[in-house]
């Protein structure tokens, strides 16, 4: 956009992490009707009461399938507002966290992530990685390397080739040091 703010959505593919979150819960979602039905049947049984106690089973379930697996769905917002930077985490596709609001100037780096840039990163001294990106398949990553206090840190996200000429725009000597990076580990 001309006046400066971009704003890009990418939902977070069932990979790593994720995929082991939702696959917890599938086992989670089996385990809890069998043990509730050994329970139910352990304090019920010959009792009228046991129907009801299984529809209450069945009731919870749904419930607890409802409440919890919608929070498996993760998408990560960037929005270029002028020189800030601000990234949002959303779950459930309504609960909102801003996970990360950086100056754009603050970058002492920042590039798109290929081979390259990520065998330079690999080098360099690290103490947190922020990572806001859909999947490692994706053409439109980019990092950032920033200090929070004492720490260096390196942010990873995406966001569209328009958005990053901004960042450019705005931050030039940091991108120009990306470049830099990565022409010295091709030639290496």
């Amino acid at each position: 956009m001309a006046d400066g703010s971009y704003e890009y959505i990418v939902r977070q593919k069932s990979e790593g992490a994720l995929l082991a979150k939702k696959l917890w819960c599938i086992i989670g979602y089996v385990a809890f009707p069998i043990a509730a039905a050994v329970l139910v049947i352990n304090l019920f049984y010959g009792s009228m009461l046991i129907i009801p106690a299984f529809v209450m089973v069945i009731g919870v379930e749904i419930l607890l399938i409802f409440f919890s697996w919608r929070f498996t769905h993760v998408e990560f917002e960037s929005v270029i507002l002028g020189n800030r930077l601000t990234i949002t985490t959303i779950k459930a596709r309504s609960y909102r966290k801003v996970s990360l609001e950086l100056d754009i100037k603050a970058f002492s780096e920042i590039g798109l992530f290929t081979p390259e840039a990520s065998e330079h990163l690999e080098g360099v001294t690290l103490h947190k990685d922020y990572i806001f990106i859909s999947s490692l398949d994706s053409d439109n990553i980019y990092y950032g390397i920033f200090s929070e206090g004492e720490d260096q840190c390196a942010v990873y996200f995406e966001t569209t080739p328009e958005a990053f000429s901004h960042i450019k725009r705005l931050n030039h000597s940091a991108a120009r040091r990306a470049e830099i990076s990565r022409k010295e580990d091709i030639q290496s």
